[in-house]
């Protein structure tokens, strides 16, 4: 349960707020508090869920960049091969 508390501490520091908030102003300014703290809420977790998205776009790219590697490593050919076909602009 400790442990809970201490990796979501945004959440508890937000229901302590919005707490707060009715107890020294009543429902209004509990409901002004919950209103923006759920915004920075979401917005943390949109950067959370852009910066996940960004990652597997990344690893995916590097992936693919190391079979197109692979590919070319299996083709087989030389320098000669290379240029052969270089000056029979036979790309």
């Amino acid at each position: 349960m400790i442990w809970w508390l201490f990796e979501n501490w945004l959440v508890v520091l937000y229901l302590g707020a919005v707490g707060a908030g009715y107890a020294f102003g009543g429902w209004r300014l509990a409901l002004g508090v919950a209103t923006l703290g759920a915004g920075v809420l979401l917005y943390r977790q949109g950067h959370k869920d852009a910066e996940r998205t960004h990652e597997e776009r990344a690893e995916r790219i590097e992936q693919e960049r190391e079979d197109a590697y692979r590919k070319i490593d299996e083709r087989g050919t030389s320098g000669d091969d290379v240029v052969d076909r270089l000056r029979k602009n036979n790309y």
